[in-house]
């Protein structure tokens, strides 16, 4: 049996495999700021990762990088798909502010449909409120409020769901499903 060198046992489990809760959030952090796509886009997957497993530095982490990435479309995509991973408020505040910072065009529309595809993760207690407020918002034309609108109705949808059919995930709505 091969030996696992120290430095590497202790991002491990007993049985051999990645523990990320012990390790180096650094790897993540360099890669995520990586001029090449790929590791851009590992990088910030394995925050996400990270965040899957209770890590709240990484999503604090990844709300920053929507600052840092503030005027390329293409990377701030990658680092919306993994922010619908931090069930936060700041992180709802970010992508409902990311409506207003960016004007909808068709440049602009397919990002603007990851944020709101990212907002349909998030548990209805913190998104439905802030999608109702776009809906309501006279600035976003007719199309776009009803997309905010029916992305919060998808949380009742999920909801109504969950009751009729309990322990059973197999048929459940996917409320980031393209509207």
């Amino acid at each position: 049996m091969t030996k696992i060198p120290k430095e590497i046992a202790a991002w491990t489990t007993p049985e051999g495999f990645l523990d990320l809760n012990k390790f180096p959030i650094e790897v993540g952090l360099r890669q995520s700021l990586d001029e090449d796509p790929n590791l851009f886009r590992a990088g910030v997957m394995l925050l996400q990762s990270m965040i899957d497993r209770g890590r709240v530095e990484a999503g604090v982490y990844l709300v920053g990088l929507m600052g840092y990435h503030a005027d390329d479309l293409e990377r701030l995509k990658t680092v919306v798909e993994a922010l619908g991973a931090f069930h936060c408020r700041q992180a709802v505040s970010v992508l409902v502010s990311e409506f207003y910072r960016i004007e909808s065009s068709n440049a602009t529309r397919g990002y603007l449909t990851e944020v709101l595809k990212a907002l349909g993760r998030f548990p209805r207690s913190l998104a439905e409120a802030p999608l109702l407020d776009l809906a309501l918002d006279k600035k976003f034309s007719y199309r776009m409020r009803r997309k905010f609108e029916d992305m919060a109705c998808r949380f009742r949808e999920r909801d109504e769901w969950f009751r009729s059919n309990p322990g059973d995930q197999a048929g459940l709505p996917d409320p980031g499903a393209p509207l």
